[in-house]
């Protein structure tokens, strides 16, 4: 579950992200991990408000992949004034701590959009 968004730079809660900056998901459940066959499902996408469309975050830009939070650089390309969902898709289970991967991806998508400064 996705509970908050934190921007970095600002410190807002919920309301904004900055292009090319650092962002927190904050929550439960979040580790991003999958096996081989889902590698390309998993992860942390920003999804457009208007259209769906999703730009996922690449690996390298995650900074912190842990079960209660996320830290990510958002790409410089998202547009200005934009709002976006946050979705993490992943593997892990929220109430597992065996190490196990589910058979499927799991999807937590924010209830709240975040405007791109």
């Amino acid at each position: 579950m996705i509970a908050e968004i934190v921007n970095h730079i600002t410190g807002e809660i919920d309301l904004t992200i900055n292009a090319g900056a650092i962002f927190y998901v904050r929550g439960t459940g979040l580790k991003i991990e999958s096996d081989d066959l889902h590698t390309d499902q998993a992860g942390l996408f920003l999804e457009d408000a208007t259209t769906g469309a999703r730009t996922k975050i690449d690996a390298v830009n995650i900074a912190l992949n842990m079960p209660h939070e996320i830290r990510a650089i958002a790409p410089a390309t998202i547009t200005a004034g934009q709002q976006y969902y946050v979705v993490v898709c992943t593997q892990s289970s929220a109430k597992s701590s065996s190490g196990r991967l589910l058979k499927d991806i799991r999807e937590m998508k924010s209830d709240f959009t975040v405007t791109v400064q």
